[in-house]
């Protein structure tokens, strides 16, 4: 069987637990969502597992919204990889809208916190206030595209205020980097096109509208950048590395 549905919040709990607990990635399966849902919780507490929560744990299917919206999302901890999903590669999230509060550490955001290679995000909305330390995204915490699997972004759209402590913090997303070919010439790539970003965002380090950073003096990312518009005020720190997009 190539496609499932969710339909209720149990449902959605125990896609969390196949792929945190069984290691079962999904590739090449859609998840079709049939509803709206609201989790049930403090939505200032813990009250989701995030799907997938390591390099060895992660969903690698299609995750279709069907322009439903998962609301009351709530996580309040220092743990790394925060948000609806925690860790995705070769992933399709689309057509999907999360609010909620989420507070966490590294790697945390509103939908995704960490988004390996070859995953994409279309029509996705994010209206969840996001605080965390480094890497902090409305969309997404932390991007890591590599050679020949790019990360896009498309009609994607941040309404949550978005804050970090430390360092990369953006609307879309936090960083854009990619660790496997460090110090080599540009090989890896992300694009957004007709993204927008309307929440504040605040933090210390490379701080901006639609991505706080995309590689770095020695990492080097293609990033484009298509019709993309920032609506939301940026405030960035000391450190300095701050942009509207």
């Amino acid at each position: 069987k190539n496609q499932y549905t969710i339909a209720t919040e149990a449902q959605l709990r125990g896609l969390a637990a196949l792929v945190n607990g069984e290691g079962e990635t999904f590739a090449g399966i859609t998840i079709l969502l049939k509803n709206n849902i609201t989790l049930t919780g403090n939505e200032n507490a813990d009250n989701w597992n995030p799907i997938g929560v390591s390099s060895t744990s992660y969903f690698g299917g299609v995750f279709d919204g069907g322009g439903h919206t998962i609301s009351g999302l709530g996580l309040n901890s220092l743990a790394p990889y925060r948000g609806l999903f925690g860790y995705v590669e070769g992933a399709v999230l689309k057509d999907l809208t999360v609010s909620g509060a989420v507070y966490g550490g590294d790697y945390t955001d509103g939908i995704v916190g960490y988004a390996g290679p070859g995953t994409s995000f279309e029509d996705c909305t994010s209206q969840v206030a996001v605080s965390g330390t480094n890497y902090v995204g409305g969309l997404v915490g932390h991007a890591a595209p590599a050679e020949d699997r790019e990360i896009s972004f498309k009609n994607c759209v941040n309404k949550g205020d978005v804050s970090a402590t430390a360092s990369s913090v953006g609307g879309i997303v936090g960083r854009v980097y990619n660790p496997e070919k460090y110090g080599d010439l540009i090989t890896a790539r992300v694009s957004f096109c007709d993204c927008v970003n309307e929440g504040d965002i605040t933090g210390d380090k490379y701080t901006g509208g639609i991505a706080g950073e995309v590689g770095t003096y020695a990492n080097y990312v293609f990033g484009e950048f298509n019709n993309c518009r920032n609506l939301g005020k940026i405030q960035g720190g000391s450190s300095g590395y701050t942009g509207g997009i």
